[in-house]
């Protein structure tokens, strides 16, 4: 029973370790893309300009944070379910860095040059 209960442990805290990973990349990210576009003068689509926005708002941190509690409490009211929660809150993370992509890729895109050559040698 010990090994089972560390067992859970053990992938609650990867799982809570991989999503703050996540969120500190979109974060980041979000800050680096604003500052170039930003360059260019002219207005970014809305997708991108959503998630810039809620990146400044803090939205990554309240999702690590969120996640972690979920977590949490399943870990301690039903450790059966921890790696049911841990699928769905994996789950609901690679469906929000799939729509940051989509964001940050998405000016490039409307400039036509989305797939780079490659390098002259």
């Amino acid at each position: 029973m010990v090994t089972k209960r560390w067992a859970l442990i053990s992938v609650a805290l990867a799982v809570v370790i991989l999503v703050w990973i996540a969120m500190l990349a979109v974060a980041v990210a979000a800050r680096v893309f604003a500052q170039t576009y930003s360059a260019f003068g002219s207005d970014l689509p809305a997708l991108t300009a959503l998630i810039i926005d809620l990146s400044y708002s803090g939205m990554p941190w309240l999702w690590a944070m969120s996640a972690t509690i979920v977590l949490g409490y399943a870990l301690a009211r039903q450790p059966n379910r921890v790696p049911a929660v841990s699928i769905a809150v994996l789950a609901f993370t690679t469906l929000g860095l799939t729509f940051a992509l989509l964001a940050f890729v998405e000016p490039v895109v409307l400039c036509g040059d989305y797939w780079p050559a490659w390098p002259v040698r």
